[in-house]
Parts: C-alpha cells; structure tokens; sequence
C-alpha cells in the first residue's frame, strides 16, 4: 500500500536524516501480553491519534561517519572522512483536530551540529534562530566563510515554526497558504517514513510503503535542492507487542531501499534504512525510536567551506561530490512542560489605622 511522507524523520544524510527514532530498547523484563482473541492471534489497529492542546516533546540525536570525494576539478584532493553529531529538541503542539487528522504545529527548540573536517572542529548551534559559531573552540563572528555552500547553511531558519496536516495513517501533507519550513535540515527532521495500514494487523505481519525524500546534506556542500530525489520503498512488520507499567507498546521494524540512476549514464544515488520503533497503541503516538541510513549520495558543482576545493577561485567549476556513509538516529520523547500560567499577585492589604488611647475622665 502506497504512502506520501510522514511524521518525524526522513531518512538520512550528512546533516539530517532522522526523527522518528528513538533510543535502544532494553531487554528489562515486561508485563506478559494479554490473552490472544478467540479463534485466532491478537490484531491491532495502528493509527496516530490528535487531542486538540496536546503537546509532544523529543529528544534526538544523528550522529555521521562519512566520506566526502572530490570528481573531476577536485585537484587531486583524495577523500576526506567527515564526522558529525546532530543535536535537537522538537516540539509538535495539536491546534486543532478534524476527522481524525491533526493539525500540529512544529519547531525545533534547539538544534546544535558538532563535525570534524580535515582536522578542524567545527561546532554551530541555533536557538531562536540565532547561529553560533565556534572553530577549534574560537567564536567565529559571522559564522563560516563560502557562502551558501558551508554547513551554517543548514541551520539557518531552522527555529522557525510551521504548521502541517497528518493523518491517522501518518501520511503528512502542507497547509494550502501557510508558510512552509524554510530551512532544508527542517523538512527533513519533520518527514517521517513511519505510515500505518488500513486494518488490523497481528505480530509477523508486515505492510509495505513508499516515500520520496531527499537527504539533506548539513555539512559541506548543504545547498537547498543539491541532493537527489530518492523514492525509498519500505516494509514494516509488527515484531512484538509489550506491556509496561500498564502502558501497550507496539515495536514496528521498518526496512528500506532505493536508488536514482544519475545523468547522462553516470553513477546514480541510492539508500537503504533500517530501524524500529516503539508506539504507545492507546495514545497513537511515537515514543521512540533508532534507525540507521546508508548513503551513496552523487552531487554535482558543490563548493567546500572557505572555498577550499582546488579550483575553487580561479574559474574552474566546482568539482562534483559523493558522499559515502552511515548515519545512526535515536529519537526519544520527552515529558513536555506546558507552560505556566502567570499568578495573578493578591491585591495589596492595608493595616487599619491605629487608634489613638481615649482619655479617660475624672
């Protein structure tokens, strides 16, 4: 059965791919399920659930180990390792619900990006949309030089809220007119690959998906649009259902691969994904998550931060790059904390006056 995008995550890539994951499980003993329904195994009906006011809070990381290589006009620069952390915090809060579908508004609190490229520590973080940026532990005012192809691209905008549909069945979906994430590594972390089926399912059985995405790239090279288009299709199976402190979880393993022929017979993008995630059935909601992505990414005219690529200033093209790699994602809820409500201060009280001693008469 075929799906649009989803929820949280997307699937990965040097500065992204991520959400809807979650932390490992642990293998602390639980609650034996209930008894299986007479005259067959116990099915399940799957679906995200939306309570007007509702708010959900999530903890997650990304952490990269890739390989960037220079193409032709790289100057014989050989490849280069890129180690890279992704640290976020995402609040989704319900504004209003209509047949089952949510209408959820989304931003990320904060996000900081931590990476290592040829021996240079590079540390950048946005709160309230403000970037700061520290190299080899040094502020840099004004962040990193080269324009838009330097990793401070990626987090630009990224503290902006926006609002979006999703449906019961996770299919995710723009409001016509509202304003859309501007910031790349944004509509990555909000995209989720996680869709549900139409009916019941039982533990062993599987459904099947298919999505478009297109990995962001948050380091070197993070242009908007620089990244193919890969359709990835996926099959997730309900490996086991749980019961812990009285709460029902789903444990739902997703699997995943695609590809895209690159232009004129050269080699093209692929990606697979793989990972699990546990859903609190009665709630409808994500609890946790981790999934790991494996990227083969082509990308063509990209320039390295500062310019540094060989060519780079003198009139050559920029020279093409792949990216080659793994991204590890673990995504995690965390209790919200609504806001407080201002204490109305209690309305000053004046002591009476004092009474002055009458004098007595002889």
């Amino acid at each position: 059965m075929k799906r649009n995008p989803l929820p949280y995550l997307a699937s990965g890539t040097l500065a992204a791919a991520f959400l809807l994951l979650a932390a490992p499980y642990s293998s602390a003993q639980t609650d034996p399920p209930p008894p299986a329904e007479s005259g067959g195994a116990e099915t399940v009906k799957l679906g995200y659930k939306y309570t007007t006011g509702q708010i959900q809070k999530f903890r997650g990381t990304a952490q990269n180990d890739l390989t960037l290589s220079l193409g032709e006009g790289g100057g014989g620069l050989g490849p280069i390792p890129m180690n890279q952390k992704i640290d976020f915090i995402l609040v989704e809060k319900v504004l209003g619900t209509r047949q089952g579908t949510g209408t959820l508004s989304v931003r990320v609190d904060s996000m900081s990006m931590a990476m290592n490229v040829l021996g240079t520590d590079i540390v950048m973080k946005s709160v309230n949309n403000k970037v700061t940026t520290l190299i080899n532990g040094q502020p840099q005012e004004g962040g990193l030089p080269g324009g838009p192809g330097n990793p401070a691209a990626a987090l630009k905008g990224v503290n902006t809220p926006f609002s979006l549909r999703r449906d019961p069945f996770g299919v995710q979906s723009p409001i016509p007119g509202a304003k859309a994430p501007n910031s790349p590594l944004l509509r990555e972390i909000t995209n989720s690959f996680l869709q549900f089926p139409d009916k019941p399912v039982a533990v062993g059985e599987s459904w099947e998906t298919v999505m478009k995405s297109r990995p962001d790239v948050g380091g070197p090279g993070s242009v908007p649009g620089a990244s193919p288009e890969i359709e990835v299709k996926y099959t997730h199976t309900l490996k086991s259902m749980e019961t812990k402190n009285g709460v029902r979880y789903a444990l739902i393993e997703s699997i995943g691969s695609g590809s895209v022929p690159g232009p004129d017979g050269m080699p093209g993008s692929s990606q697979d994904v793989s990972g699990t995630t546990r859903f609190d059935i009665a709630r409808g909601a994500i609890v946790s998550g981790q999934y790991t992505a494996t990227l083969n990414l082509k990308l063509g005219g990209l320039q390295l931060p500062g310019a540094a690529a060989a060519g780079a200033g003198n009139g050559q093209a920029p020279p093409n790059m792949s990216i080659d790699g793994q991204t590890v994602t673990t995504f995690v809820e965390v209790p919200a904390t609504p806001a407080k409500k201002p204490v109305a201060k209690k309305p000053a009280t004046r002591k009476p006056a004092a009474r002055k001693p009458v004098a007595k008469k002889r």
